[in-house]
């Protein structure tokens, strides 16, 4: 009976098809190289063909393809008789008959010769490596030309687990940054051949695998000249191992923490206050610094979401963490020098108060990046010298743990001449203004200039004088 007019023809594969299905296929081709196992012939499955009227022609191309292609697959035919077309050969199976077949049709004989003598020479040279081989195959074609070089390293990881060496130093046969540019893998090795050295808990590959490393550095700079005696130190600006910092004390002072080098270099003199640089790995640098728990920690970063999610983590460990022009009264008085973001979002777990977290919704809503080091240096002096001051005089009033720290301050404070301390009410009074002002400006962020003056003015001038003064009712119009 013949078939119904304008019906579609099951898919036949042309040659191209059939060699792109026998790539996919490259795989476990080689897993059975290793299990040592028969892999061949290899059959690619073939769907079943028919003659429509209207597709004829197009049918006899893709037969003709099949028989013309100078691919290494073997076609097995089988012979049909059509009531209208008579006798046809169709394709009923298609099949690649031998590895060297199969390989020379996908391009594939040089990386399996490869594969094959680098699979020998594992068993060879590192036995223990074979629980590991058949899920890695792939693996081992990745790093076809530099697997001898691997094999060198894990035999010496074997023979020398955790060697308390630096890298470079290693004696194996291969280039001194062998190994650096290769961490992925040596380490995805090594987590199977030497499971009872390894540390899974670090993060480095160096502390993973017992190897000496150039550890981590932590610049700090003394802001009071007065604390240096106190702390033992010559030098105002210094670098030093991040664990001999974390056993370094530093009690009671106040410290600020940025993640740009420039505010880091321009932060102001402050009383009792050192500087920490954090380069924008602050919280993992400090998190084993302990005693900073005793200290008043501020925290100076980006209005970014990247900003945001470093003071959260910091916050992990130092949860009474104060910050500083991060709030959405900076960013929106500051906005025209505010570039575009990286596009980033995070999730809303985030350790922020109400304040950082409208910056954070303003940032990710508008993509905004306001980089801390574009504010003018004098907001940036007046806002941290009006914090740490109030750190320090809200301290005694809670109740002081450290009555030594507490001595030392009013020791500080007596030491002063009388210019300097004019000079410290004149920057706090400075400070306490700025700090209105940006709250105005969140309040009433159409005011001009002439209204956020007299709104300002009206938070220290009584209301009748205000009024008789410059015309501004305080009651009615609000502070």
């Amino acid at each position: 009976m013949q078939a119904r007019q304008g019906a579609a023809i099951n898919k036949m594969y042309g040659p191209d098809e059939i060699l792109q299905r026998a790539a996919r296929s490259y795989p476990a081709y080689l897993r059975s190289v290793i299990a040592r196992e028969k892999f061949f012939p290899l059959v690619i499955p073939f769907g079943k063909t028919a003659i429509r009227d209207t597709d004829f022609a197009t049918l006899r191309r893709e037969i003709a393809a099949l028989k013309e292609t100078t691919a290494k697959f073997t076609v097995e035919w089988v012979e049909k008789i059509d009531r209208r077309w008579g006798r046809q050969q169709f394709p009923a199976k298609v099949y690649f008959a031998t590895a060297a077949d199969f390989l020379s049709s996908i391009g594939k004989i040089r990386e399996a010769e490869r594969f094959v003598q680098n699979l020998q020479f594992t068993r060879s040279v590192c036995p223990e490596m074979e629980g590991w081989l058949g899920g890695n195959a792939l693996k081992i074609v990745e790093n076809g030309d530099i697997w001898p070089d691997i094999l060198k390293v894990c035999r010496y990881f074997l023979d020398n687990p955790r060697p308390n060496r630096f890298v470079r130093e290693l004696p194996i046969a291969t280039d001194t940054k062998f190994i650096e540019r290769n961490e992925a893998i040596i380490a995805n090795l090594l987590k199977h051949l030497i499971p009872d050295s390894v540390d899974l808990q670090a993060r480095s590959f160096e502390k993973k695998f017992g190897l000496l490393f150039d550890p981590p550095l932590i610049r700090f700079r003394v802001l009071d000249q007065a604390l240096r005696p106190r702390l033992g130190l010559v030098f105002t600006d210094l670098s030093v191992p991040a664990d001999e910092f974390a056993q370094w004390k530093a009690d009671g002072v106040s410290v600020v923490i940025t993640e740009n080098k420039m505010n880091f270099l321009t932060l102001p003199r402050l009383p009792n206050t050192i500087g920490i640089w954090g380069g924008g790995n602050a919280a993992s640098l400090l998190s084993a610094v302990s005693w900073l728990k005793s200290c008043q920690v501020i925290y100076w970063g980006d209005i970014d979401v990247s900003g945001f999610e470093i003071l959260s983590r910091l916050r992990e460990t130092f949860p009474k963490t104060q910050t500083v022009l991060m709030d959405e009264a900076t960013l929106e008085r500051f906005v025209h020098l505010a570039l575009p973001g990286k596009g980033c979002r995070t999730d809303a777990t985030l350790n922020l108060n109400l304040a950082e977290r409208a910056a954070l919704n303003k940032v990710m809503s508008e993509n905004l990046l306001l980089e801390q080091e574009k504010l003018p240096g004098e907001v940036s002096k007046r806002a941290l010298e009006a914090l740490v001051l109030k750190c320090a005089s809200a301290e005694p009033a809670r109740g002081s743990n450290d009555p030594a720290t507490e001595t030392l301050l009013l020791e500080g404070y007596r030491k002063m001449t009388s210019i300097q301390k004019i000079e410290r009410v004149r920057a706090l009074t400075l400070a306490i203004q700025e700090l209105a002002l940006l709250d105005i400006r969140r309040r009433y962020p159409e005011a001009d200039i002439r209204e956020q003056s007299l709104r300002l003015a009206s938070r220290w001038i009584p209301p009748e004088l205000m009024l008789r003064a410059f015309g501004w009712d305080s009651r009615e119009a609000g502070y």
